[in-house]
């Protein structure tokens, strides 16, 4: 199993990586340390989209440091998308790492949509299931980091283009090297406004973000200014006053718009608008990279929390409990709402019943909880995630999230895991409760056995201490058992004892318990019952058992009862079960001597 540690390991190393080459060899060095008997190498795919190209291997060399569309195997899973896990056995010896492996797995290297390269490892055994979902993780998390590496880099050539321009361009190169200082969106389009205002004089100038975005300040739609500047960087406007308009856009997506206002004649020139479409081009590229920096971070946080989550979890005593708690942590760290649902039979049918809820709005933020990695949106969103395992739908996960934080296909994988996860716990826990029910339960008649009936009279004694309300038990013996068992054989006393045992049950209030005592004896345990309740009980249930014909011999068989109460005969499960059981064996007398009279 692959442990926390070592995932953190991974990311770690994979993430400290400056260049393209640095993030490919920390993938695959750390990747061979952590999967023992893996070679790894890791493939990038050209500008022309017609090869993928070596950039980074491990312990032994690939044979092959370009792979074209003519490697029909390898150029099908990375034209699919989709991982591909070959026989070596089946591929020329040329095309292997070293000459014993037994499989190679093609991961390709995925980032929104665009495809970057392949990850390929050879291992000498076969992978499992475990190692290859793991080495989709770390192709995701390679893709990722390239994707900030390249964006690094574009930042850094903005940079070195831009600090060539004249006094009053340096001027706008020291604003830009000020915005990522910024702490929030709202406060970069603040220093933004301010600067642009200060450097070129104009009368008024807004900065307008995309709908959707949360902060100060206007909003705008994308369909409301695609239409009036398509695919120019800026607009001047003439007219009194005049007016310029300069996207702040990136590769991605439009983010938003800058917009000045003059009443001078010839406030705006095209080297302004020039130059402050490359200042807005810059404040796009570092909203794309917070943006990418937070994703990283929350998906971190998010493997962080929910490993912590379920180790914790698989230390409750029932899946109540672990649901209760799950709900409870879930809630606290990832600020949303919680629900688990348990699917159960009634009346024939299924339906859906709720075991933990918690409700946001009325729990405190856990110490966990990091506002600069979930800034508050004004965002609803529910996802629902079935709890299985091994076929089976134990319950269903809901996640209301209020503020947009699992709106992400990552973040929603995540969820995805934790139900998979808690499916796993929920098989455990109640296999366990079925292997402890059946440890308490008679083998023969199947009433619960004389260990349950002690833990239950011990609860309900510590009950009643508190509570001050009686209960009563009662023990029962077949009367003449030992003759239907030496005339008639053991098969039918064992047959007319499952047959008393289930008549009995029948006979007993939701809240009485009855087990077997041993051989023809049998116990029974009835709350907030006082003696005389408890023998109008039991001679309604003396009576029905006289009416009926017992066993395939059809025998009327009768039973002696005796009943104690708490506390009038003691407080002590020893004094009480003593007292019913002499009171028994009184019935069995006064039966036996008013036979002999008879």
């Amino acid at each position: 199993m692959i442990k926390f540690k070592e995932l953190r390991y991974l990311c770690e190393k994979i993430g400290k990586g400056k260049t393209l080459a640095a993030v490919a060899k920390a993938a695959v060095d750390s990747l061979e340390r952590v999967l023992k008997g893996c070679f790894a190498c890791l493939y990038v795919l050209s500008d022309d989209q017609s090869k993928l190209t070596l950039l980074a291997y491990g312990s032994y060399p690939p044979a092959v440091y370009s792979i074209d569309r003519s490697n029909v195997s390898y150029w099908r899973a990375f034209a699919r998308r989709e991982r591909l896990v070959l026989n070596c056995g089946l591929l020329p010896q040329e095309m292997l790492f070293v000459s014993n492996s037994k499989q190679k797995a093609i991961i390709p290297l995925l980032w929104e949509e665009r495809q970057i390269g392949a990850l390929i490892v050879e291992a000498l055994e076969e992978l499992s299931k475990e190692q290859l979902e793991l080495l989709e993780f770390v192709a995701f998390v390679v893709a990722k980091s390239m994707n900030v590496v390249k964006l690094t880099d574009t930042l850094e050539q903005s940079l070195k283009s831009l600090s060539n321009l004249n006094k009053r361009q340096k001027l706008l190169v020291d604003v830009s090297l000020k915005l990522f200082e910024q702490p929030t969106k709202e406060a970069m389009g603040r220093f933004l406004v301010s600067k642009v205002k200060e450097v070129f004089g104009f009368d008024e100038v807004q900065v307008l973000w995309m709908e959707g975005e949360s902060g100060e300040g206007y909003r705008i739609f994308a369909s409301d200014v695609q239409p009036q500047l398509g695919d120019l960087p800026f607009i001047i406007k003439a007219g009194k006053p005049l007016q310029m308009t300069v996207l702040i856009k990136d590769e991605e997506s439009l983010r938003g718009l800058l917009t000045a206002t003059s009443s001078e004649g010839k406030a705006f020139t095209k080297s302004d608008g020039e130059l402050l479409s490359s200042l807005c081009g810059y404040v796009a590229a570092v909203l794309a990279a917070r943006s990418q920096l937070r994703s990283i971070q929350r998906l971190r946080y998010m493997e962080r929390t929910l490993v912590e989550i379920l180790i914790e979890a698989a230390k409750e005593n029932s899946i109540e409990d672990v649901c209760r708690y799950i709900a409870r942590k879930l809630s606290e760290t990832m600020y949303c709402d919680v629900l688990v649902y348990k699917i159960a039979a009634e009346n024939g049918t299924k339906k859906l019943r709720k075991l933990a809820s918690v409700d946001l709005d009325k729990t405190l933020l856990g110490e966990g909880h990091d506002e600069g990695l979930f800034p508050l949106q004004n965002h609803r969103y529910t996802e629902e995630i079935p709890i299985a395992f091994g076929g089976q739908v134990f319950g269903l996960l809901k996640i209301i999230d209020k503020h947009g934080y699992f709106s992400t296909k990552d973040t929603k994988d995540m969820l995805s895991i934790l139900a998979r996860h808690l499916g796993v716990l929920w098989a455990y826990q109640k296999a366990i409760h079925e292997t402890k029910q059946e440890a308490l339960k008679d083998s023969l008649t199947g009433l619960w056995n004389r260990r349950y009936f002690a833990e239950k009279i011990k609860e309900e004694m510590a009950r009643c201490e508190r509570s001050g309300e009686p209960f009563s038990v009662a023990i029962i013996d077949i009367r003449g058992f030992k003759a239907i068992n030496d005339t008639f054989g053991h098969l039918e006393g064992d047959r007319i004892l499952v047959e008393v045992a289930g008549f009995l049950a029948g006979a007993m209030r939701k809240i009485d318990v009855i087990a077997r005592y041993g051989g023809d004896e049998f116990v029974s345990l009835h709350p907030r019952t006082r003696e005389k309740e408890a023998k109008a009980l039991w001679g309604r249930i003396e009576r029905k058992l006289k009416e009926r014909l017992w066993g395939s011999r059809n025998l009327q068989i009768a039973i002696d009862v005796g009943i104690a109460s708490y506390p009038d005969d003691g407080k002590e499960k020893e004094h009480i079960l003593g007292r019913a059981d002499e009171r028994m064996y009184e019935v069995k007398r006064k039966a036996k001597t008013n036979s002999l009279e008879v």
